[in-house]
């Protein structure tokens, strides 16, 4: 079979189709001649679930049985997310509609959007920051430096 074992996914673009090849390997065909264009080998510790493609085809997301969800970039598959989401498999993954985001779905457990922004990650754990540092602390990480107070901390 040329596709594999799992349904195909067609890039939103038209660019590529992506698929796995019996649970393992994260493959990208060309739709023009159904040659390889992309393999990314063995990317989890368990069979893929799930593939997601961004509305821009510039990213892709795999689930697995191994809890994480991974997004790769689709020009060249290289790693820019690896999320645990579970410690049993992720059922699903799809792409938020600005593709800075991903909601996975675990085998047990509500559906989790992860942030892929890392300012927006960012700014979430400073808007939850609660205290400074302890005059303990203050010496034990910054070792004579000045220690930054709970609006530096909030400021980045």
């Amino acid at each position: 079979r040329l596709l594999g074992a799992y349904a195909p996914e067609w890039s939103p673009a038209g660019r590529f189709i992506a698929h796995t090849d019996g649970g393992n390997d994260l493959v990208l065909i060309s739709p023009l001649d159904f040659s390889e264009a992309l393999r990314i080998e063995a990317p989890h510790q368990g069979p893929i679930r799930d593939i997601a493609i961004s509305s821009d085809s510039q990213l892709l997301a795999t689930a697995s049985n191994d809890g994480h969800v991974k997004v790769f970039s689709a020009e060249n598959g290289e790693l820019l997310h690896d999320i645990r989401v579970a410690d049993t498999r992720v059922q699903a993954v799809q792409f938020g509609p600005l593709g800075d985001s991903v909601f996975a779905v675990p085998l047990r457990g509500p559906v989790v959007e992860y942030t892929l922004d890392h300012a927006e990650l960012l700014g979430i754990a400073r808007a939850r920051i609660t205290r400074g540092f302890t005059e303990t602390e203050c010496v034990e990480f910054f070792a004579g430096e000045r220690c930054p107070t709970i609006a530096d901390l909030r400021n980045g």
